[in-house]
C-alpha cells in the first residue's frame, strides 16, 4: 500500500530490518540478542513499560515485534519466533503465546501475554503462510471505498 507520503511495504521492511541489524550488530553483546533473538518495540520491561527502541534499549525484547514483522522479515522472523520457544526453559512461550517481553541480562519475562500481541503474531503468521488477511482486506468495498477516499493504492 502506499500514498503520496510513503510505500508502506517499503517503510515497514525498512523499519523490520533496522530494528533485526541493530540487535544483532549495534546492540551491547551482554543483553544476549542475536540472529535469532530480537525485536524492540513498546512494552513491558523489568522496570515498566517503555518504548523500546535502538536509542532506548536495556535488553528487552518483545517476541511481537519480530514475529510481526513475518510478512516483511519471513526467514529473519521464523528464525526468532523457533528461539523464542526454546528461551528461558520454554517460558517466554506459554498457553497462551509469547509473553508480552523479556530480558536475557536480567534474567526477567513479563508474566502476560497480550491479547493485541498474540491477534497480530497470529494475523502476520497467516500472511505470511498463505497471505489470506490481507486478501481478504483487499477485497473488501468498504475498505476499498475507505482507502481510495484517503488517496492510498494498493495491490
Amino acid at each position: 500500500m502506499s500514498d503520496k507520503y510513503a510505500d508502506y511495504w517499503e517503510q515497514n521492511l525498512n523499519h523490520s530490518l533496522a530494528n533485526y541489524l541493530h540487535c544483532v550488530v549495534e546492540a551491547d553483546k551482554s543483553f544476549q540478542y542475536g540472529p535469532s533473538c530480537w525485536g524492540l518495540t513498546a512494552s513491558p520491561g523489568p522496570d515498566g513499560y517503555k518504548a523500546f527502541a535502538p536509542h532506548n534499549d536495556n535488553g528487552t525484547i518483545a517476541p511481537a515485534a519480530a514475529v510481526g514483522s513475518m510478512p516483511y522479515t519471513s526467514e529473519l522472523s521464523l528464525r526468532a519466533a523457533r528461539k523464542f520457544t526454546t528461551l528461558q526453559d520454554g517460558k517466554v512461550f506459554d498457553k497462551h503465546g509469547f509473553v508480552a517481553a523479556f530480558n536475557l541480562k536480567e534474567g526477567w519475562r513479563s508474566k502476560h501475554s497480550v491479547a493485541l500481541d498474540q491477534g497480530a503474531n497470529i494475523l502476520m503468521i497467516e500472511n505470511y503462510r498463505t497471505g489470506l488477511p490481507w486478501s481478504l482486506l483487499r477485497k473488501n468495498k468498504d475498505v476499498q471505498t475507505g482507502l481510495k477516499k484517503l488517496g492510498f493504492e494498493y495491490k
